[in-house]
């Protein structure tokens, strides 16, 4: 009858919320994000959970994390335009399962 409540971390939100900008199109390859400070004011987190998001969508192959901190969008021609159905469920998963 009921369902159980999903926790999702902060670190997940903040990481669905910039591969939802990368899907749509509003950050573009080679696009820079703004600095970590910047971002942690935008988004009102604090630096782990950004910095673990920001490392988790550059081991998915959506970021591009350099030296200095500066952090860049990538190529989504890679695996990921290979298979548009993985980039769905890494997308939002909960889309998925309600479909």
């Amino acid at each position: 009858m009921f369902n159980s409540i999903k926790h999702t971390k902060v670190s997940e939100e903040i990481a669905n919320q910039i591969k939802r900008l990368i899907i749509d199109g509003e950050l573009k390859p080679g696009d820079q994000l703004p600095p970590e400070r910047e971002l942690i004011k935008q988004l009102g987190v604090s630096r782990p959970p950004l910095r673990e998001a920001l490392n988790a969508l550059a081991a998915m192959g959506f970021l591009d994390v350099r030296q200095a901190k500066r952090t860049f969008v990538k190529s989504v021609t890679s695996k990921l335009l290979e298979d548009p159905l993985s980039l769905l469920i890494k997308a939002d998963d909960q889309k998925i399962f309600d479909l």
